[in-house]
């Protein structure tokens, strides 16, 4: 028996649907090859897989936020809206003690740095020359 990795099929599924551009059919033509073979158990896996590999080739929006807590829900919105992001961005929020406050914001290979220790890190820089 020949083991595949849920990461071979969301690949071959990426290939196919910007092959074919109709990924409906892809997808149903996945599904039915999964039950076929008895695997239809991977297909969660698959499509966990397959989201990566598009927000990896930048195929599917993304917003990284860190904070040092958890961002209210209004906080999200304001940068969602600010970003001109669409709705169906993914929003990951990251939380990171060592931002000492504020926060940093990734959209579209964009870094938004607002954190407190980058305030003082150019404070330090220009207070001391170096």
């Amino acid at each position: 028996m020949i083991m595949v990795d849920p990461r071979h099929y969301a690949a071959v599924l990426l290939d196919a649907t910007r092959e074919r551009g109709d990924a409906r059919s892809v997808v149903d033509a996945l599904c039915v090859f999964l039950q076929k073979q008895k695997k239809f158990y991977l297909l969660p896996r698959i499509l966990k897989e397959y989201e990566t590999l598009l927000r990896k080739k930048g195929m599917l929006p993304e917003i990284k936020m860190w904070s040092t807590a958890a961002l209210s829900k209004a906080l999200t919105e304001k940068v969602l809206a600010v970003a001109s992001a669409p709705s169906h961005t993914a929003v990951r929020a990251i939380i990171d003690p060592a931002l000492h406050g504020g926060v940093r914001v990734r959209y579209n290979h964009a870094l938004y740095d607002l954190s407190l220790r980058r305030t003082l890190k150019r404070l330090t820089t220009h207070l001391t020359g170096a």
